[in-house]
């Protein structure tokens, strides 16, 4: 067996797939950053050359990292801030005096420094493929450049885009065009492993006809452009009422079959929320093989409600977790999709194995599309994206409970390593790639102040308050 790293004495969690094999006295050989064999122990480690790296996993659990299906890199610089004028009461409220304020305060600066923190943070809770969707309206050329700076330096695996709206006039919307299309372009040429791209759109009520048009028109170019490469779009869809509100009020028709018009759906297309679409909606998202991603822990924030992610699921659509930004914790996040789940239902036997498909399963399916190699799962032919869990179970564990003992059981500080490409970036709490400490020391003081203070300077402008 060719390889040229291999972890072993653990025991070893497969998932991502149809069927969760947990393989004790288990071992993985990797190869190039692949994986080439997944197996016992005694039979690996036989066949692996003596050449090969060996890192003893300790009796922990080895598991495949945590992806992340849809989050937004500059929500950092909220914490913590209060706002100036009255707090918003509805989420499109929430969108003016928080969001779209926020992200007009972000420069090159702003954008590099937050994007690295919560990469660093992000694989501190184990999660090791992130899907950004990144919006910086008076700083978009070059943008996604500065964040995929960001999680490379880190050492994780990322897929990017940039937010195209009308929200700040037509130029801006042809520029946001023009960045997804440049990144894109240069990911396809340059393969980088750790960086994936697709086209990014914030919303169908912040988009007109025509920049859909013509970012669909920019998109399919860019397909004939580069057959081998999977290239869709990554878009908010229903997340509050009055997404759906608006496009019926303007368009005369709901969000979903205006985007299905427009050339926006398909397999590759992932939709963000949609916590209120109608059944004829999840129809067509079904149909057209669309993914969606639900953030239940934002959701609940922006008190806008909880997606029917068990009749899409039941109908066919792949359904994927995400965390808006709120954190990169994908454990938590787990968690609270499984509770949120079975209250909306009034019913506790739900909620648990539908979270678990989502964070394993369907993620790793929905991120695979845009890397070399599929991510989120323990079998050959993946990127060694791997996690080393250091619990111990005070029940016995094995495939048919495993989604009760990740709810019940294991917590982020069970994180202890971490590989992204066979690579350790992260071991018992310390970032191994950068100096967390000094980055942090760094925005407190230095980056966070600036955003801060342009973004009270535009809440001046606009209300005349300060």
């Amino acid at each position: 067996m060719e390889a040229d790293k291999v972890i072993f004495n653990g025991t070893v969690l497969t998932l991502g797939s149809e069927e969760v094999k947990v393989i004790e006295n288990g071992a993985v050989a990797i190869r190039e950053g692949v994986i080439v064999a997944v197996g016992p122990q005694d039979e690996i480690l036989a066949k692996v050359p003596a050449t090969a790296e060996r890192e003893d996993a300790k009796g922990m659990y080895i598991m495949p990292g945590f992806v992340c299906a849809h989050g937004h890199f500059y929500g950092l610089y909220s914490r913590g801030m209060g706002l100036i004028d009255e707090a918003p009461k509805t989420f499109l409220e929430v969108l003016q005096r928080l969001w779209w304020r926020l992200d007009r305060a972000l420069d090159d600066e702003s954008n590099y420094m937050g994007a690295k923190i919560l990469t660093a943070e992000a694989l501190k809770c184990g999660t090791t493929c992130i899907v950004d969707h990144h919006a910086s309206p008076d700083h978009i050329k070059g943008s996604l450049d500065a964040i995929a700076r960001a999680t490379t330096e880190c050492g994780a695996r990322a897929c990017l885009c940039y937010e195209v709206t009308d929200r700040n006039g037509l130029p801006g919307a042809k520029e946001g065009i023009e960045e997804n299309i440049r990144f894109m372009r240069k990911c396809a040429t340059e393969q980088n492993p750790l960086l994936g791209a697709t086209f990014g759109l914030h919303a169908p009520f912040t988009c007109c006809d025509e920049t859909l048009k013509e970012s669909v028109a920019q998109v399919e170019q860019f397909r004939k452009d580069f057959p081998g490469v999977n290239a869709g779009f990554h878009v908010h869809v229903a997340e509050g009422e009055y997404d759906e509100d608006e496009s019926v009020r303007v368009h005369g028709e709901r969000c979903v079959p205006r985007l299905e018009k427009l050339g926006v759906l398909g397999e590759n297309t992932i939709v963000g929320h949609g916590v209120f679409l109608s059944d004829d909606e999840i129809a067509i998202l079904a149909r057209t093989h669309t993914n969606v991603v639900t953030n239940p822990e934002s959701n609940q924030n922006n008190a806008v409600g909880v997606p029917r992610v068990a009749d899409m699921a039941q109908k066919g659509v792949c359904v994927g977790l995400g965390t808006d930004g709120m954190t990169y914790d994908m454990l938590q996040e787990y968690r609270s999709s499984c509770l949120i789940h079975k209250l909306q239902a009034h019913d506790p036997r739900v909620g648990t194995m539908d979270s678990f498909n989502l964070l394993f399963r369907n993620n790793s399916l929905i991120a695979s599309k845009f890397f070399a190699h599929p991510v989120g799962r323990l079998e050959p032919g993946c990127f060694a994206d791997i996690l080393l869990l250091d619990y111990h179970s005070p029940t016995p564990l094995n495939a048919g409970n495993l989604p009760w003992q990740l709810h019940f059981g294991v917590a982020t500080s069970n994180v202890h390593t971490v590989f992204v490409g066979g690579k350790k970036v992260c071991e018992a709490g310390n970032i191994l790639t950068i100096d967390f400490n000094k980055m942090m020391a760094d925005s407190k003081a230095q980056v966070c102040p600036k955003v801060w203070k342009r973004f009270a300077d535009i809440v001046e402008k606009e209300t005349g308050k300060h």
